[in-house]
């Protein structure tokens, strides 16, 4: 697990990892109407599910499902991949690792869900566009948990580094 761990925070792998996440980002953005997307949503409803889902058309529920399926399980991968690494540089071995795993679990249960609800339609299971919501609310809180821990994490090493600097050159004469 530690060489795992030890790749995937290499400068070189973030780096690609950066630039694989920025190009996934970029092609979901081009895939996935933004306005409708179950995906993009906080705490919706059957009813909004409904109102989504109608509203894309037949053209672009399909455009959605083939997004979901060529862009957004690899983007699970590569996000989880990327932060794993970016939490392991700035915390080391730690219980925050979990976080873009969680991430990537509720995520990959959101999407089984939207692409289920997508082949039903117009038929709209309410306990099913309910656990959907469950799954994507979920993985947005616990996004804002990564990020923060990420910004603390950034901080913590910018105050580290200035503290270093600083005792070192007290010791310089």
């Amino acid at each position: 697990m530690r060489s795992f761990l030890n790749f995937v925070s290499r400068p070189v792998s973030i780096f690609v990892l950066a630039i694989l996440l920025i190009l996934f980002n970029g092609l979901l953005m081009l895939s996935m109407p933004k306005e409708f997307a179950l995906d993009l949503k906080f705490a919706y409803s059957a009813s909004d599910v409904f109102f989504a889902l109608d509203s894309m058309g037949t053209d672009m529920r399909e455009f959605y499902r083939i997004g979901i399926w060529l862009l957004d399980f690899p983007y699970m991968l590569v996000y989880t991949l990327f932060f794993t690494g970016v939490i392991y540089r700035l915390w080391g071995e730690n219980k925050l690792l979990l976080l873009p795993v969680v991430i990537g679990f509720f995520d990959l249960l959101e999407n089984v869900m939207v692409l289920y609800l997508l082949d039903t339609f117009p038929d709209i299971p309410g306990v099913l566009a309910n656990m959907a919501s469950f799954f994507t609310t979920s993985k947005w809180i616990f996004v804002l948990f990564m990020m923060a821990s990420v910004l603390g994490g950034l901080i913590r090493m910018i105050i580290h580094r200035k503290c270093s600097t600083e005792t070192a050159s007290r010791y310089e004469i």
